[in-house]
């Protein structure tokens, strides 16, 4: 897998599927709560490295504890198993450096 680091933003990243990170369990964050019912609904509760696949939204979600590298890793990496042998060439990952 290659991976390219950029400053855009992530809408406007081309990209096949986009992984997002539920920090602390907090639905509200913005990258978090345009799918906060349909994760709710789909069973997600946001715990560490749980993840959910929502192909009809291009998203993979996963749960991590906190922003500290030992919670995102491993959660990052849960979702790259979800993901392996699907057919998403490209996949996009925002930071939370801002909001």
């Amino acid at each position: 897998m290659k991976i390219t680091l950029s400053t855009e933003p992530i809408h406007s990243l081309k990209s096949d599927i986009t992984l997002i990170l539920v920090i602390d369990k907090d639905f509200k964050h913005p990258f978090v709560k345009p799918y906060a019912k349909l994760l709710k609904k789909a069973g997600f509760s946001g715990n560490q490295d749980e993840t959910c696949h929502l192909p009809e939204a291009s998203i993979i979600v996963a749960g991590s504890d906190s922003l500290n590298h030992e919670h995102i890793r491993p959660a990052v990496a849960s979702t790259m198993r979800v993901l392996h042998g699907k057919p998403y060439r490209h996949a996009a990952i925002a930071t939370y450096m801002s909001h």
